[in-house]
């Protein structure tokens, strides 16, 4: 197995353990990488590299912004096991809670033609690596000036009001 790729193997693992006894299998090569499947009859993948901790290697930044403008995120990822999946955020003050931003999952998150009701909003990037490693990044806020600053953060409506979209 070379660093870096895939490699798909197909081995009977009902002979090996009893499929009634175990639905799933977790196979682990270290340092090198992790290999897994979801059940004792498919096919598992072992994913070779992964000698380093998943690490941001670029932090996302505030980004502050005229009305109108193109606004973008970056983060950027290091180590694990690739390839790497990533997924932007934005923060709910209503519900407190971090809300997947669909289409976003590359690592820049780019918006054209930002406008004034998104001043305020918070984002982050989720990065997950092909061994199921998570890290969060640090959030950031978006500025658009000449924009209402309330002082109350649920004023973003980035999400409820109108549509985030790609």
């Amino acid at each position: 197995l070379s660093a870096d790729k895939t490699t798909t193997i197909s081995l009977p693992l009902a002979a090996l353990f009893d499929p009634e006894a175990h639905r799933s299998a977790r196979f682990v090569f270290t340092p090198r990488g992790v290999a897994e499947t979801a059940d004792v009859n498919n096919e598992f993948t072992i994913y070779t590299g992964g000698s380093s901790e998943l690490r941001f290697t670029k932090q996302p930044e505030d980004v502050t912004a005229q009305e109108g403008e193109d606004v973008s995120f970056e983060a950027e990822v290091a180590g694990g096991v690739k390839p790497y999946a990533y997924q932007w955020q934005v923060f709910n003050p209503r519900t407190g809670e971090w809300v997947d931003l669909p289409g976003f999952t590359g690592p820049t998150l780019n918006r054209k033609d930002i406008e004034k009701k998104w001043d305020g909003c918070k984002f982050r990037c989720v990065v997950t690596d092909a061994a199921g490693t998570q890290i969060i990044s640090q959030e950031v806020t978006l500025t658009i000036r000449g924009g209402v600053d309330t002082g109350d953060p649920a004023t973003c409506r980035c999400i409820w009001r109108s549509r985030w979209s790609p």
